[in-house]
């Protein structure tokens, strides 16, 4: 398949289209866990297994099920769950600080706050689109679906477009494209 406007704006506009009309993707050659793993250590976020899959900002650590958890047992749901974890480390204040992550921001707003609502959902919605493009570029299988009505739920909670979002989104996949796949 050719990307006649970069490959990174394609990809995005290809993702758009899968949530719009419900279709998954799986790129042929996709890469081996092994592949996957060596990169995100590469990267290097702090990963520790938790409860459930989670970003910790104060902490700054990303927390993940054991692999095993029954309801992650499919390992394209998974990765594509750790994707969407690394992209909200990718806000972090000290790398591309969003604005969810400010913690000067962060600081006069109460729990419950609309503006926290907002941010948060915002947050998510990056997250998702990050993941997405991550799991398109390493072939990894994605449902459009399940995204479309994750995404559906957070941009009920803020007054901005979808389209709005990949620009963020595509910052954090500049930002870990740094570490080479």
């Amino acid at each position: 398949m050719g990307w006649p406007f970069g490959r990174r704006k394609a990809a995005f506009l290809y993702i758009n289209r899968c949530i719009e009309s419900g279709l998954n993707f799986h790129q042929e050659g996709s890469v081996n866990p092994t592949q996957l793993t060596n990169w995100i250590s590469r990267v290097g976020p702090t990963i520790r297994i938790g409860e459930y899959a989670c970003y910790n900002s104060e902490h700054d650590i990303i927390f993940m099920p054991s692999k095993f958890d029954p309801l992650m047992y499919k390992n394209h749901t998974y990765a594509t769950v750790l994707l969407h974890e690394l992209g909200h480390w990718t806000g972090h204040e000290s790398r591309l600080c969003r604005p969810y992550f400010d913690s000067g921001k962060r600081s006069f707003l109460e729990k419950g706050n609309s503006e926290l609502i907002r941010l948060y959902a915002e947050e998510e919605i990056v997250a998702e689109l990050t993941a997405a493009q991550l799991a398109l570029e390493f072939g990894i299988y994605w449902s459009a679906a399940n995204s479309a009505e994750y995404l559906r739920q957070y941009l009920n909670k803020t007054d901005k477009p979808l389209k709005h979002f990949f620009q963020d989104a595509h910052r954090a996949v500049n930002y870990l494209k740094q570490w080479k796949y």
